[in-house]
């Protein structure tokens, strides 16, 4: 095969596994006022156990049990639900639609859905040592007593849909820091890492946590089912020990059975960065707080996600 072909069969490879790379319609975005585009409707529904054996409906469902749902069309053939408790204010104006709304906690039905069906989680659910509880992240840290030595953040990525409190500097340095003990480490998801997107939030998040930690390390992995770099990042004030051999003897201290993707060098090797995210982490500027969250990616409106590849 001669160079032309081979470098056409790279590109079609890449446009099929990596849309987003090559159809540009995110862009990174200072937090303002958006145009609501999307359909937005609160319904009644009945609650699934209220409904009778018979899969019928059941006139004598008490009101308390039948739930009003906020529902929120995000693409197409795809919606958001939340059961609410109420809702508290709605508005519109030539600019922007808005809906201020109470809703119910989810967090324990999602955990009994995983818990029920997710087969692969099953011994860590019977685990003795785990403890569940189902609260806001923020309020249960500040009103624990213990300090722990690892802190895990697996949150929703800072952005207009309003998480951004759990990544902010005040957040980092009043709450989480405080709570870990003195060799104490904290890691957190930090969004996509990629070439064209790392500086969404992968940047912000990394010099936020700058600011507050004395040793603070970012390390990426491939995400298939994302279709792009995905980013991490630990934080200490104590020296983060990353020898590949050691990793390996503690892993094999400490894990029952075989591990199939992760090993000492990998593990190592996942901190190495390409000189353009290195760059862009010495260069940001950009610190996320309460007053300034200036993060995250928006879909320009009416833009889909797609890359057309045709036969050649």
């Amino acid at each position: 095969m001669d160079l032309p072909k081979i470098i056409w069969s790279l590109l079609r490879t890449l446009m099929v596994l990596f849309p987003t790379f090559l159809n540009v319609d995110e862009e990174y975005f200072e937090l303002d006022l958006l145009e609501d585009d999307m359909n937005v409707n609160v319904h009644v529904q009945e609650d699934e156990h209220n409904r009778d054996e018979g899969g019928g409906h059941n006139d004598q469902v008490d009101a308390v049990n039948v739930r009003d749902w906020f529902e929120q069309e995000v693409d197409s053939e795809v919606k958001w639900c939340l059961a609410l408790n109420s809702v508290e204010f709605r508005a519109a104006s030539e600019f922007q639609n808005l809906t201020v709304l109470s809703t119910k906690r989810f967090g324990k039905g999602i955990a009994n859905l995983i818990r029920e069906h997710m087969t692969a989680n099953h011994k860590a659910f019977n685990d003795l040592r785990l403890r569940i509880v189902y609260n806001d992240a923020k309020y249960q840290l500040e009103k624990s007593e213990e300090k722990f030595d690892v802190i895990l953040g697996d949150l929703p990525d800072p952005d207009e849909s309003g998480h951004n409190h759990l990544y902010t500097k005040s957040f980092y340095k009043n709450v989480v820091k405080p709570k870990l003990k003195d060799n104490g480490l904290f890691v957190t998801q930090a969004g996509p890492a990629g070439i064209l997107t790392h500086k969404a939030v992968f940047s912000p998040i990394y010099n936020t946590l700058k600011q507050v930690f004395i040793y603070v390390v970012a390390y990426t992995a491939l995400v298939p089912s994302y279709g792009d770099l995905y980013g991490w990042i630990m934080a200490s004030n104590e020296p983060i020990n990353l020898d590949a051999e050691q990793l390996n003897n503690t892993i094999g201290e400490r894990i029952r059975g075989e591990l199939r993707y992760l090993d000492g060098p990998v593990i190592a090797a996942s901190t190495v960065l390409n000189k353009t995210l290195k760059n862009s982490l010495m260069e940001e500027t950009r610190i996320i707080t309460e007053e300034n969250v200036t993060v995250g990616v928006v879909r320009k409106r009416g833009v889909r996600n797609y890359a057309l590849v045709s036969e050649i």
